[in-house]
């Protein structure tokens, strides 16, 4: 007989739908489109292209934040000086809609949702195919807080609550159990049980209290030390 299903939500707090599947999308180089040009809409074109998008802004006229890299000749971005139209989707992975337009941001979200592309539509949860969640980011460790675009207040409270308790100094300590991590994967003498067994012990490792004790060349120790002691201990010879 299966075992039971696992519980589920129930009354006022079961979801309206299937849940949201997380995902951390990798945009280097792939085609983002952007309508509007306020401020909204200058934060989403900040966001894309520090994750390396190939964004194009479709505005007849840019806001405080886009204006300022326009005039400085620092836009990494291209604006189409015109209203927007159905064609402007095409070849783009994701399309963002952020006017103030609720007609127009809807005729962008249909218009992309018939090209296939990922929409999201500024305030509007019900027109999203994807969220865009608070995030505090640490080099290469990221953590995201979303709540499905119905409380986003929260979820930015909660992403301050998340920036002291993960500081700054996280980011090199996630570089050296990168480092530790490539090392033990490339011992290629090591018994598959004993590689699982050094990665298990890098990750019960101690960060904030190793970063403490001695910042990031403390966690790099800790982690070789943990490397060295577990190679050592199921590779050397038993005693009869």
């Amino acid at each position: 007989m299966s075992g039971s299903p696992g519980p589920r939500a129930t009354g006022a707090h079961a979801p309206a739908g299937p849940a949201l599947y997380p995902i951390s999308l990798r945009l280097v180089g792939r085609p983002c489109l952007v309508v509007g040009g306020g401020d909204v809409a200058g934060r989403k074109v900040a966001s894309l292209t520090a994750a390396g998008g190939q964004v194009c802004v479709v505005a007849p006229r840019l806001g405080r934040l886009l204006s300022a890299e326009q005039a400085a000749s620092v836009a990494a971005w291209e604006w189409r000086e015109r209203e927007f139209e159905d064609t402007d989707v095409r070849g783009n992975l994701v399309v963002i809609a952020a006017t103030d337009d609720v007609a127009l941001n809807a005729r962008v979200a249909a218009a992309a949702r018939r090209e296939g592309a990922l929409v999201n539509v500024v305030d509007s949860p019900e027109e999203c195919d994807f969220f865009v969640p608070a995030v505090v980011q640490r080099g290469l460790f990221q953590l995201a807080v979303s709540t499905g675009g119905s409380a986003p207040g929260l979820a930015g409270r909660l992403r301050e609550r998340l920036e002291t308790e993960f500081p700054a100094e996280w980011a090199g300590a996630v570089e050296a159990l990168a480092d530790a991590r490539r090392r033990v994967l490339g011992l290629s003498e090591l018994e598959p049980a004993t590689r699982r067994e050094a990665l298990r012990g890098l990750a019960a490792l101690d960060i904030q209290a190793l970063l403490d004790d001695g910042g990031e060349a403390r966690v790099a120790q800790a982690a070789e030390a943990t490397i060295d002691e577990v190679v050592e201990r199921c590779t050397s010879p038993r005693s009869e």
